[in-house]
């Protein structure tokens, strides 16, 4: 009696510790505008076509190039990370004030980065306001 009581003992705390828990699965897609090396040729191509499951993290890796649409990390889109492959080489530019936008999940559970690439505004009456990101998750600040 004591031995079953132990062993049941044993794995609640297994089950409640997380011992058991689903592993988390790392996905990577590559974006290459030049249509070479990538699964995608445009960021939100890439975005669009994944819907990560539970237990996945995906990294879509930006190839060098100049991105120009603007991008909406939102609904179902978390856990993307997006990773430039050189910072002053993988840009994303567009016109007007959003340029990237993540709205995914709520406060506490956004998990996307922005990764090792610059960010341009192009401001209607001409002006340009950028932004280079390092090896830095992106972190709310209010």
């Amino acid at each position: 009696m004591r031995r079953s009581v132990f062993a049941g003992v044993t794995i609640v705390l297994a089950l409640s510790s997380g011992l058991l828990a689903q592993p988390v699965y790392h996905r990577t897609a590559v974006v290459d505008p030049t249509a070479g090396a990538g699964n995608y040729q445009t960021i939100a191509d890439a975005i669009h076509a994944i819907t990560p499951a539970a237990n996945e993290h995906w990294t879509l890796r930006l190839y060098p190039g100049v991105y120009t649409s603007p991008l909406t990390l939102g609904g179902t889109k978390e856990r993307i990370d997006l990773e430039g492959v050189d910072r002053d080489s993988v840009i994303i530019q567009v016109t007007g004030s959003d340029a990237v936008v993540i709205e995914s999940g709520d406060e506490l559970s956004r998990m996307n980065a922005l990764r090792n690439l610059t960010i341009k505004t192009v401001l209607p009456a001409g002006g340009m306001a950028s932004a280079s990101s390092r090896a830095r998750p992106f972190q709310r600040t209010s």
